[in-house]
């Protein structure tokens, strides 16, 4: 670049004012958003509307007001959003703004093939340093990309921007006009964080393993999740928006980036949405990349990553997995849903709340409301996990059916039963579909376990869309288990009898199951079944289980009674009984290898076992990530 730039530099800082009278009536005018805004520039531009007409303003989400959506400008302001965030959204609701649907690759892709041509762009930059650059700071995004590609460029110098690093640097020549700025950056205010949203952060947790990499936008799921990952190692960041979350995380030393297959050792970004101490942070941070959404938001670069979790706000989901974006702008989840799907072990999660606020409305719903029709919403099978305050569905290789009850399950209570008519009426589930639980999902019953010989399994409360596996399961038995755990014989188990196995209410009556653990700890076949069933006129509840011949002898079937004696135990049950076949011995083994107090007597073939369990350990099982 140029030796003489400080003369140049020099030569083209101007008042706000003289850099503005570059724009004609009819222009159509980029402006950088976020924390990275050019306010004295922007604030300039509204007190020039009377001497301009019919200028077309784009940019993406900001920080702060829009005066000039408001309807005194109409005639001199038309806004074209490339993302609806709350300063906008009444103004093109009441359509005094425009809004293109695209994504944020698709936008960088826009302009340099000036298929949406930049006549002038605003933009906030750095002090140069003494080769003549300045730094694009807290805000690259699309804000560089559009001021590569624009006809003239505008530069508010802040010295409070910091210069990062990554590709964040533009030559003073490659800029028209500088106006100097001392104003203090603008600064995103904390995402209030709810036992709504905690809850959601807590289940969004549990998939994030030791060393994946993880996306999360500018969320209140963002601001609780730290608190829940304290514990993990080598995490990775690769995701457009950098939050105060993220940097507590990195400080702690949990985030970093050892295990990334692209850029490791590298938090990549795009924006800072924080603080000034956030500013203060990644100034000069080698350890920090900033890089244009046209590389951050790539799916091809996100899929690099194994281990890839993208986390993104929804606003509602159908009963198929159809997901309507949380926000009216660029394509939901700006590519990393997509990069996350094809990642090698990665993981798409979709979070909402199950209900509005007041309650009155269902997010989990039949079909998407065509009033959110402008929102745009993202493939059925880029979605793997949705969440909500009441669990987690996962809906990989899942048919219609199973979609419809693994979401009908973290619905809402009081909106599940209708929502499963509406599903039976559209012919998704079985007409004879038992009705969903009003409980909640007890996750924190869901353990691993090794046995001696190195044996794995998965421990978990069964949930509706496992009736297949435990059908399979039980035609998998031999005659004799099937004698044992039925008193008879079974020829046929359908849906009409099988559904009640796993559509429980987590209280009265529960059904455990143990699956063999696979490739990265991933649930397989269902190895064991563990259920009881309260009778509150005795006060008892009638337990039974029956474990695979293969898995026999392995201590299994005490595990899974231990296990349904604490559940039974949370749910103020404190006598548990069994009828017992006078030739099945190795169960009446299992009962007193439990340590409880238990009496039995022999009448019509049947051992008639009862147990005090009021004074059971109370053994909890291991907290751990869950696949």
């Amino acid at each position: 670049m140029s030796d003489n730039w400080p003369a140049l530099y020099e030569a083209r800082t101007v008042s706000a004012r003289e850099a503005l009278g570059a724009i004609r009536s009819g222009s159509r005018v980029f402006m950088s958003a976020g924390c990275g805004r050019p306010q004295l520039l922007i604030d300039e531009l509204v007190h020039l509307a009377r001497k301009i007409a019919d200028i077309e303003l784009i940019h993406l989400m900001t920080i702060g007001l829009a005066p000039y959506t408001s309807a005194e400008y109409a005639n001199r302001f038309r806004h074209n959003g490339l993302f609806i965030g709350s300063d906008v959204a009444a103004a093109v609701a009441d359509g005094r703004a425009d809004f293109t649907p695209t994504n944020k690759l698709q936008i960088a892709r826009l302009f340099r093939e000036r298929r949406l041509t930049i006549d002038v762009s605003l933009i906030q930059v750095s002090p140069p340093d003494e080769a003549g650059y300045v730094s694009m700071g807290i805000t690259i995004g699309i804000s560089k990309t559009a001021a590569e590609c624009a006809g003239h460029v505008i530069a508010e110098v802040n010295s409070n921007m910091p210069r990062t690093c990554g590709d964040t640097l533009l030559h003073v020549n490659q800029i028209d006009a500088f106006v100097p700025s001392t104003r203090p950056l603008l600064e995103a205010p904390a995402r209030e964080v709810d036992a709504i949203a905690d809850e959601i952060a807590r289940h969004c947790s549990r998939l994030i393993d030791d060393g994946a990499t993880i996306h999360v936008g500018y969320t209140p799921i963002a601001y609780a999740l730290p608190k829940y990952l304290m514990r993990r190692l080598d995490l990775g960041v690769h995701t457009d928006i950098l939050t105060p979350p993220l940097v507590e995380l990195i400080q702690a030393g949990v985030i970093t980036n050892a295990r990334k297959n692209i850029n490791p050792r590298k938090t990549i970004t795009s924006l800072c949405y924080g603080t000034k101490e956030t500013y203060a942070y990644v100034a000069d941070n080698a350890d920090i990349a900033f890089h244009p959404a046209e590389y951050v938001n790539n799916p091809l670069t996100i899929a690099q990553n194994d281990h890839m979790v993208a986390i993104n706000e929804a606003r509602a989901v159908d009963l198929t997995g159809l997901v309507c974006a949380r926000f009216r702008g660029p394509r939901f989840g700006s590519g990393f849903m997509h990069g996350a799907s094809f990642a090698r072990h990665g993981r798409s999660i979709v979070t909402l709340r199950a209900s509005t606020p007041d309650e009155s409305q269902s997010n989990i719903v039949m079909d998407i409301d065509p009033g959110h029709g402008v929102a745009m919403s993202t493939n059925r099978d880029e979605i793997r996990y949705v969440i909500t305050e009441y669990g987690t569905a996962d809906l990989l290789g899942k048919t219609i059916r199973e979609r419809a009850l693994a979401l009908i399950h973290i619905a809402h209570p009081k909106f599940r039963d209708g929502l499963l008519q509406a599903a039976k009426k559209r012919h998704y589930v079985y007409a004879d579909q038992l009705r969903q639980p009003h409980t909640k999902y007890p996750d924190h019953f869901e353990a691993r376990h090794m046995f001696a010989d190195g044996t794995r399994i998965q421990v978990r409360p069964a949930r509706p869309t496992d009736e297949r596996k435990v059908q399979t399961f039980l035609y998998g038995m031999d005659e004799a288990s099937i004698r044992y755990r039925f008193h008879g014989r079974l020829e046929t188990l359908h849906h009409d009898r099988v559904q009640s196995f796993v559509n429980v209410d987590y209280e009265g009556t529960v059904t455990i199951l143990a699956f063999r653990v696979g490739e990265r700890g991933r649930e397989q076949e269902v190895v064991a079944i563990g259920q009881y069933h309260y009778y509150p006129t005795s006060a008892q509840a009638e337990v039974a289980f029956t474990t695979g011949g293969q898995y026999r002898s392995r201590g299994m079937a005490t595990y899974l009674l231990k296990a349904l004696i604490r559940m039974a135990n949370d749910q103020g049950i404190r006598g548990m009984f069994a009828m017992v076949l006078r030739e099945n011995q190795p169960m009446l083994r299992v009962f007193r290898k439990v340590g409880v107090p238990m009496t039995t007597k022999f009448e019509d073939g049947f051992h008639h076992v009862t147990m005090d369990i009021s004074a059971a350990a109370e053994e909890k099982p291991q907290e751990e990530t869950a696949e």
